[in-house]
């Protein structure tokens, strides 16, 4: 979920609210690229904005954004997402649209009004962002419905095409299971399409294991009992996510007593995906050092995630198959190659 700015931004953000007011001349225009899923290059905006039908900004967003300028980066953030707040709340639509052509240094003001958009109008967000094809805004938003209205989220998706089936029913699991583990589940259990449930119960497990670290085992144990092969071994997948992302060690260990190959196998692809995309965060809960002066960042995630995976009893061409699959999201959407 949105995290705080780094001071170190603070002058990249001035900059970004001076291009946001200069270009975008205080109206709304055609929406930019998703940024959730593809954020603009940093320190640049559109050099013009067509006026769509919404019109102009409300005076006190417009305000705000002036404002804005002479702030450090934090009180800039403070003050643009309350504006954001009180606009969004009566008229979630052209909010969204403005949201979605900020410069990237203005990312988590975009990520803001998402997510409150999602919390406080989850249909109509959805909707928009489905129309539009703003996918990472839609996981963004599903996780946030899902946070606070589940039951009518999961209706939602359920409804949906075919072609974003798998990123809302991850993104429900994720948001429905921060909230509260044991009631996703119990929803889960309604769920009766295996496409749908094999998704869910990857958010699910993924989701439970981050934010709820210390249930790790309990949701481990949940996914082992899945009847249906691929549903488990989604679910796996899942718990390699969200367990090693601050607990490798522990989540390590636990993965050294699966006796089934293939889960084996499930859930060590989900380490090895997120080693290899965030690795400096997951060293802390391993006792790892950064890499060492002038080695490339990139390099060492990649050194280190085929470290780690060397010490399970996997053949070298499974341990090949795990190395070179590709990163399964819950941004992700259709029909996704779940680990074999």
């Amino acid at each position: 979920m949105p995290h705080d700015y780094h001071a170190g931004r603070s002058g990249l953000l001035h900059r970004a609210v001076g291009a946001v007011v200069l270009s975008l001349g205080f109206t709304l225009g055609a929406c930019a690229a998703d940024q959730a899923a593809a954020p603009p290059a940093p320190d640049t905006a559109p050099a013009t904005a067509p006026r769509d039908a919404a019109g102009k900004l409300p005076p006190e967003m417009a305000q705000a954004l002036q404002k804005a300028q002479a702030l450090p980066a934090k009180e800039q953030e403070k003050l643009l997402n309350a504006a954001a707040l009180e606009w969004l709340k009566k008229d979630p639509t052209a909010a969204l649209a403005w949201a979605h052509q900020l410069p990237s240094g203005l990312n988590k003001t975009h990520l803001y009004t998402v997510g409150r958009c999602g919390e406080l109008h989850g249909k109509v967000t959805a909707d928009w962002c489905l129309q539009n094809k703003k996918y990472g805004s839609l996981h963004y938003a599903i996780h946030f419905w899902a946070n606070v209205d589940p039951a009518a989220a999961l209706q939602w998706d359920l409804q949906a095409p075919e072609e974003v089936r798998h990123l809302l029913l991850a993104s429900t699991g994720d948001g429905w299971t921060y909230k509260d583990p044991v009631a996703a589940t119990k929803g889960f259990a309604e769920v009766k399409r295996p496409e749908d449930r094999r998704s869910m119960a990857y958010g699910i497990c993924k989701a439970w294991t981050w934010s709820h670290p210390e249930e790790a085992p309990t949701a481990a144990a949940w996914a082992l009992d899945l009847k249906a092969q691929e549903e488990r071994l989604s679910a796996l997948y899942g718990i390699g996510q969200g367990w090693s992302r601050h607990y490798l060690l522990e989540a390590t260990a636990w993965i050294k007593t699966l006796k089934n190959p293939e889960e084996v196998r499930a859930t060590a692809y989900g380490v090895v995906k997120m080693l290899q995309t965030n690795l400096v965060e997951i060293q802390k809960g391993a006792g790892k050092a950064k890499p060492p002066a002038g080695e490339a960042v990139e390099h060492y995630k990649a050194a280190y995630a085929k470290e780690w995976l060397d010490q399970l009893p996997l053949s070298d061409a499974e341990k090949a198959a795990i190395l070179d699959g590709p990163a399964i999201s819950m941004k992700d959407t259709g029909k996704v190659p779940w680990p074999k």
